[in-house]
């Protein structure tokens, strides 16, 4: 499997995966929040920006695979609602 072009939905899925987990002491409070508030801001953005459309036309809006789109989505995933 081939690695994903890096996008504004990619890198955030990846960047969403990582603030999961337990921020790393060189990086601030306020940095950590601040990307935690970014990634739920483009999230917010790209579920607005999909809602009305079928798995397919969303990829295709967001420039991803269906595949992803369809993970992303799943519970616990960066687009879950």
């Amino acid at each position: 499997m081939s690695r994903p072009v890096d996008t504004l939905p990619t890198v955030s899925a990846a960047l969403a995966r990582v603030l999961a987990g337990k921020r790393p002491a060189w990086v601030s409070l306020a940095t950590w929040m601040a990307l935690r508030s970014a990634v739920e801001d483009v999230a917010d953005d790209a579920r607005a920006a999909t809602r009305e459309f079928a798995e397919r036309p969303a990829a295709a809006v967001l420039g991803c695979g269906q595949g992803s789109l369809r993970r992303w989505r799943e519970p616990g995933g960066w687009l879950s609602e």
